[in-house]
């Protein structure tokens, strides 16, 4: 299939095709793993509140960013036939899964964090480019490695928000904005508080303009 650099929503770092038809696999088995939790499969008891909204934000997140990947690979032309059943398949069995009820808080919070991480991930590792948008990014020659951190942080609902992280997990957009912008004051730039303030003015302010500042952060860099 070859190497082509392609936003991972499991990793920090580019990959190429084939790490991420390894990488559809194994997570969809992830969320089966969540999903058989939230059903209370491997217990012979129901899970309590806590513990259903916490397997419900991990099954929700790895079923909304497996199918992601899902639908990269299927319209990457880069498929063999045994390739595109295998997807095909995939894709079938995540369909299912996004239309199972997760306790509503654990959804937002799963959406929130996956759009987090495309959104931090694009700003670390994509050069702005004000033309068309290309097949396949072209990367900035000054990325580094980073902490997703981000997902354990969303995993719970906070009782006691303090960080601008906090405040957007628990669905407090225009509290969390006001501490990014606090922390953007000194580094407009720095990617993962900008990822958080993208992010929550999205959720404040829905519309056009915001969609597509979520599909190419990187462009807010720009002069």
């Amino acid at each position: 299939m070859g190497w082509r650099g392609v936003p991972c929503p499991w990793r920090a770092d580019p990959r190429h095709l084939t790490g991420l038809l390894h990488g559809a696999y194994a997570f969809t088995g992830v969320a089966g793993f969540w999903r058989d939790r939230l059903a209370g499969k491997d217990t012979a008891e129901e899970p309590c509140e806590e513990a259903a909204e916490e397997a419900g934000y991990h099954f929700a997140l790895r079923r909304l960013q497996s199918r992601l990947v899902v639908r990269t690979l299927l319209t990457s032309g880069r498929l063999t036939a045994e390739g595109r059943a295998l997807v095909s398949g995939l894709a079938r069995t995540l369909d299912g899964w996004l239309r199972e009820p997760v306790p509503a808080a654990a959804l937002a919070r799963a959406r929130t964090a996956a759009a987090l991480h495309r959104t931090e991930w694009r700003l670390r590792n994509v050069a702005p480019d004000a033309g068309p948008v290309p097949e396949f990014p072209r990367f900035r020659s000054d990325r580094v490695p980073w902490p997703d951190t981000r997902t354990r942080t969303f995993a719970t609902r906070p009782t006691a928000p303090r960080t601008a992280d906090e405040y957007l997990a628990a669905g407090r957009p225009a509290a969390a904005l006001a501490r990014y912008d606090e922390a953007l004051a000194d580094d407009p730039a720095e990617p993962h508080a900008l990822a958080g303030w993208i992010v929550a003015r999205a959720a404040l302010e829905p519309g056009r303009a915001s969609r597509r500042l979520l599909a190419r952060p990187e462009r807010l860099r720009l002069p």
